[in-house]
């Protein structure tokens, strides 16, 4: 079976989209609105870390005020990342209810946090320590490129360690990128099993969900030039249309692994009329006089 192109893919998305773009605005300003109230937290505990700092002198003693907001302003960090990675199962169960067609609300978002909560922190968990790793790797590399004197040799380890970076995760998402859809459409299955799953999943798959980022940087470029705005319309597009790909594979996937019924039903129909065909004997009549010839 031929999965569908990016086009169908996101002609499917528009269609779906239709009539509902106001919840799933909702729910990026929800998102924006979070982003937006942490960050001013944030930058509140850091400036009170400045003054704190300006007006705290040298001493230890005086220094510990300004340890502790830097302490509370980490946590906060921490956080607000672990609340926003919480949030990205919620988005994709939106958009799965909003493409299968079935009810759909802004408390779709809250999904990790009602079922099995403990396993999507998990994976929170592990997203922020993988993110905390690879910047700590390109500080280090940074570091190490200033030490050398040499501003050619600084600027090719710190964009080569970058590059690095991000062609490790362009790998990963090339084949655990269904991961998440797999543990919010079933959450019977555990990190490990849709991580496997997602892994055949992408089998055979890789070059059209290539095709499909590649064919949204344009629309990228079109958000940023508008100063984000339009990505309240595209984030919804860009999520169905992936959506629809997540599903195109499990259609796939069914119709490959579908018993055919018919040739299975005239297969048993024929086992049960050939014996009785054989066992039919010639049934004589009452009434019929019977010869000797007969007896």
């Amino acid at each position: 079976m031929r999965g569908r192109t990016s086009a169908e893919l996101k002609q499917l998305a528009k269609r779906a989209l239709l009539g509902k773009y106001g919840t799933a605005v909702g729910a990026i300003l929800v998102n924006y609105a979070v982003a937006a109230g942490l960050v001013m937290v944030i930058y509140f505990f850091a400036i009170i870390g400045v003054f704190a700092a300006l007006f705290s002198g040298n001493s230890r003693a005086s220094n510990a005020p300004v340890i502790i907001i830097i302490i509370i302003g980490v946590a906060i960090l921490f956080a607000s990342l672990v609340i926003e990675y919480m949030l990205m199962p919620g988005y994709i169960n939106l958009y799965l209810n909003i493409c299968k067609g079935r009810r759909y609300a802004l408390g779709d978002l809250l999904f990790a946090f009602k079922n099995t909560p403990g396993k999507f922190l998990l994976i929170s968990f592990i997203i922020i320590g993988l993110v905390v790793v690879m910047t700590g790797f390109n500080f280090l590399i940074s570091m190490v490129g200033m030490l050398t004197h040499s501003f050619v040799l600084n600027i090719v380890l710190d964009w080569g360690s970058m590059l690095l970076i991000y062609v490790l995760m362009f790998l990963f998402y090339m084949n655990f990128g269904l991961t998440l859809y797999i543990l919010v459409d079933e959450p019977q299955k555990g990190i490990m099993e849709a991580l496997r799953e997602s892994y055949r999943m992408m089998h055979g798959n890789r070059g059209r969900y290539f095709r499909l980022i590649i064919s949204f940087i344009g629309w990228f470029l079109l958000g940023y030039l508008s100063i984000g705005l339009a990505f309240l319309w595209l984030v919804p597009y860009m999520g169905c249309t992936f959506t629809y790909f997540y599903m195109d594979i499990r259609e796939q996937q069914a119709a490959a692994y579908a018993v055919p019924e018919e040739p299975v039903q005239e297969y048993m129909y024929q086992n049960q009329r050939e014996p009785y065909r054989m066992e039919q004997t010639e049934v004589i009549p009452a009434n019929e006089e019977h010869t000797e010839e007969d007896i």
